[in-house]
C-alpha cells in the first residue's frame, strides 16, 4: 500500500561517546548508560509502549540489538550477557518513570 507505508530508521549517534567499564557492577550500580540511551535524541524505539506497532518496533530493536551484540562480543564469557542486562535495565527504568507518571521515554535533562 503506497498510500500508508512507514519507514523506520535507527541512527547510532557516536558524537558523544565515552569509555565506560563493561562489567556487571557498572550496569547494575550506575545509570550512566541508561541516561545516555534515554537522553540522546530519540532515534530509538522505547520499551513498554501501548500501541502494537510500537511494541513490535521495540521487540525487533531488542532482538537485533542482542543479535548484533552477540556478533560483536563473540563468545566472551565476561561480556556476552551485558547487552541483555542493559536492555533489561532500560525496561526497568521505563517502568519506574511510568509509575511516577512521567510518561514514556521521559528525559530528565532535556525535558
Amino acid at each position: 500500500n503506497f498510500q500508508r507505508r512507514a519507514t523506520r530508521l535507527w541512527v547510532l549517534d557516536f558524537n558523544l561517546c565515552n569509555w565506560f567499564p563493561m562489567d556487571d557492577a557498572f550496569i547494575l550500580k550506575h545509570e550512566e548508560e541508561l541516561v545516555i540511551f534515554f537522553e540522546n535524541d530519540p532515534y530509538y524505539p522505547l520499551p513498554l509502549m501501548q500501541i502494537n506497532v510500537d511494541k513490535q518496533l521495540w521487540s525487533i530493536f531488542r532482538r537485533e540489538y542482542e543479535r548484533k551484540a552477540g556478533e560483536i562480543l563473540g563468545a566472551s564469557e565476561t561480556l556476552r550477557h551485558l547487552p541483555v542486562k542493559f536492555l533489561d535495565a532500560c525496561v526497568e527504568r521505563e517502568w519506574r518513570k511510568l509509575e511516577k507518571g512521567l510518561g514514556h521515554g521521559h528525559r530528565d535533562f532535556k525535558g
